[in-house]
């Protein structure tokens, strides 16, 4: 799926990759009680560096624009390729105090 990023410019770089985040993951992050911890998956590798932030209130999913090594080169005037988002799995603590 591609992405309408007209409104983030490309920089210098040109390995570059969007990850789109829906608000209910951010609001996932943040909505968990302290009997339960979060475990994110994402194929962004851990060392990428974010360079741009967009929202889409078409879409209603935040856009990152990220830089890495491993990614293709993007020609400029194109949109980068858009990577997996990420996951989000709840896990209940096994040394909560309520069963």
């Amino acid at each position: 799926m591609s992405c309408n990023c007209a409104h983030i410019k490309i920089p210098k770089s040109n390995r570059l990759a969007i990850v789109e985040i829906p608000p209910s993951c951010i609001a996932t992050t943040m909505c968990y009680s302290h009997e339960h911890h979060i475990r994110i998956t994402s194929s962004v590798p851990k060392d990428a560096k974010p360079v741009r932030v967009g929202y889409d209130p078409i879409r209603h999913v935040f856009l990152i624009m990220l830089e890495h090594e491993s990614f293709e080169p993007v020609m400029e005037g194109t949109t980068p390729p858009t990577l997996d988002p990420p996951s989000i799995y709840e896990i209940k603590c096994p040394y909560s105090p309520n069963p």
